[in-house]
């Protein structure tokens, strides 16, 4: 039986990443009290459930009683070695109490320790005076993490069930949302108030085709209060996406507006403002990722209770994994994004911080340009900025 000795760190991959990369049977967690009873029945499930660890136990140590610790250590080590088990060392983020025990009991009993890389994925050993290493003598296994996966091990969940179809990752919406990117591109600041023009007024029916008298449109334009507001944007916009193919039969003359959408996805994106940008955004990404995901609706605590209960959820634009890092992305568009930018920030930041951890990358896409100021807090809050 192969045995891990491991301080229970606040950081979840800490805690598994041996356990992801390596067969283990068995695993001693010493750790302090409180964070112990925070974490028990989350650990034991995701390692015995995705890991596939037989045993694991939880041992509570004093915070700065070190021969107490070592003597712990001591004592569980024997019986391991007693019963003819393997026994290695993890510390990997270990805080300096346990260290410095786990490294004293080594010295004098030569168990191999070891910690990984968690960004390169690679353990490095400190076997000096130890007959065995985990890379030699341990069985290698290759878990792959997807975004669901990553998820739970944090404690929280995808909620599926409020993901929209046109955000998946298809070729289809890919193509399509890359079509529009480059009407948006065109129209800039006008696209936000076209696309909520078009989904409160032009949605058209289950046909997707969409038919309005000119004078109800043009009194619909005259209530707007921002700076798309006259006809001749309308139509300069609509002709855009006849020209792509993504509306047909499209006619704004003669007292008449009509138009039918191509299919259901295109109408989606169009009058749902930020999807494309976050489709683009996802395309992007795509490039360098393991798992990529755009519209990721979490549940804070890994509990979905249904659309009429009180779940705590957010919703991250972009989220991808690259091996165990995972990098959490806000899409920003519009003539408001200077004003929006430092909540968009600190949001972020939140986000990542309670589902990514320490190793979480932050980045945003905008598409206005922002101030010195503002790129300056991103910059301090290890937020990368890019603007398409």
């Amino acid at each position: 039986m192969t045995v891990l000795f491991e301080f229970l760190d606040k950081e979840p991959i800490e805690n598994y990443i041996t356990c992801l990369n390596y067969n283990i049977d068995k695993v001693y967690f010493l750790g302090y009290f409180e964070e112990i009873k925070r974490q028990k029945e989350r650990v034991k499930a995701f390692l015995k459930g995705y890991c596939g660890v037989k045993e694991v136990s939880f041992d509570p140590i004093s915070e700065s009683d070190i021969q107490s610790v070592i003597k712990n250590i001591k004592d569980h080590i024997e019986y391991e070695k007693s019963q003819k088990n393997d026994v290695y060392f993890d510390i990997t983020g270990g805080e300096s109490l346990i260290l410095v025990a786990f490294g004293i009991v080594a010295s004098e009993i030569k168990v191999p320790i070891h910690f990984f890389d968690v960004v390169e994925n690679r353990i490095h050993e400190l076997n000096t005076g130890a007959s065995s290493s985990l890379s030699k003598t341990g069985a290698k296994r290759e878990v792959r993490m997807d975004l669901d996966a990553y998820l739970m091990m944090q404690g929280a969940k995808i909620d599926h069930d409020r993901h929209k179809s046109n955000k998946d990752a298809t070729s289809t919406n890919i193509s399509i949302a890359l079509q529009i990117w480059e009407v948006i591109k065109e129209v800039g600041d006008l696209w936000n108030p076209f696309s909520m023009f078009m989904s409160r007024y032009m949605s058209g029916d289950d046909s997707l085709h969409v038919s309005m008298d000119a004078r109800r449109v043009i009194e619909l334009l005259g209530k707007s209060n921002n700076a798309f507001d006259t006809p001749a944007e309308l139509n300069a916009i609509l002709d855009k996406f006849e020209e792509r193919g993504l509306i047909t039969d499209l006619v704004h003359s003669d007292g008449r507006y009509s138009f039918t959408y191509k299919n259901a996805k295109v109408k989606k994106f169009i009058s749902e403002g930020g999807s494309a940008l976050e489709v683009r955004a996802m395309e992007l990404e795509s490039v360098n990722a393991d798992y990529y995901m755009a519209g990721v609706h979490i549940d804070w605590d890994g509990k979905i209770n249904g659309p009429d209960k009180d779940d705590l959820k957010n919703e991250i634009d972009v989220l991808k994994l690259n091996g165990f890092v995972p990098t959490f992305i806000s899409c920003k568009g519009g003539k408001n994004v200077q004003h929006k930018f430092p909540e968009a920030l600190y949001e972020l930041d939140t986000l990542a911080g309670r589902f990514g951890g320490k190793y979480a990358r932050k980045k945003i896409y905008i598409t206005q340009d922002i101030s010195d100021v503002h790129s300056e807090r991103a910059r301090e809050m290890n937020i990368e900025v890019v603007k398409l």
